[in-house]
């Protein structure tokens, strides 16, 4: 394949490889919808998907080793680095049928960690920083009872009745509609959060990249 004809398949998405770093929570209930839909519309382009930490998943993205990142929000990163918001998304505490049935009216942040068990994810994550933040800013210590790396996990847990998750209602969306969680009323107001990508500064992305990223944009509209 000649310069001038390897290009013009790269434009035209006949060819190439785009290369996605996130969470597993975030690739399973967010991006698996748009790569779906992207290799729906390009199925000649390959796609890597890399689960790992965030801060790890930083350093892959500033030695190339992959070409986008999608991470929770509120997020600092270095000045090297940009971060375009995408989506927005809404937590929530909620519990199976047995504690709906107990917290009937809304509940302060600090009774419900001082009275029932929560379940949260281990730290590091940036849904943990955020709600140690949350706590922090309404003067409660905060000791859940089960920290769990998989955010399915954290579900199931619910599900059983061993406590109050921490849970993100866009990623819950099944449970909540199907009865198997119920959202538990909180006085104070949890603040909004987001999904991020985060791209190199200054850096050209590929075709392929870019129109990946058009679709996130679109469709989380």
């Amino acid at each position: 394949m000649n310069g001038e004809h390897k290009l013009t398949s790269l434009k035209n998405l006949e060819t190439g490889t785009i290369k996605i770093g996130a969470s597993s929570t975030i690739t399973k209930y967010f991006l698996v919808n748009h790569i779906a839909k992207f290799h729906n519309e390009f199925p000649n382009i390959d796609i890597s998907v890399t689960n790992n930490l965030t801060k790890n998943l930083i350093s892959d993205l500033k030695k190339g080793s992959i070409d986008i990142l999608v991470v929770n929000l509120p997020m600092e990163i270095d000045d090297d680095l940009t971060i375009t918001p995408c989506t927005k998304l809404h937590d929530s505490f909620a519990g199976n049928l047995q504690y709906k049935n107990q917290i009937k009216e809304p509940i302060s942040l600090k009774d419900l960690v001082e009275n029932y068990p929560i379940i949260t994810q281990k730290e590091p994550s940036n849904t943990r920083s955020f709600l140690n933040n949350l706590m922090n800013t309404n003067n409660i210590k905060f000791h859940p009872k089960f920290d769990i790396v998989s955010y399915g996990l954290i579900k199931d847990f619910a599900k059983a009745g061993l406590g109050i998750a921490y849970i993100t209602k866009e990623f819950a969306k099944e449970e909540l509609n199907n009865n198997l969680l119920f959202e538990i009323p909180i006085k104070e107001k949890i603040p909004k959060r987001g999904l991020g990508i985060v791209l190199p500064k200054n850096m050209i992305c590929s075709f392929a990249t870019e129109k990946l990223i058009e679709i996130i944009k679109n469709d989380s509209k």
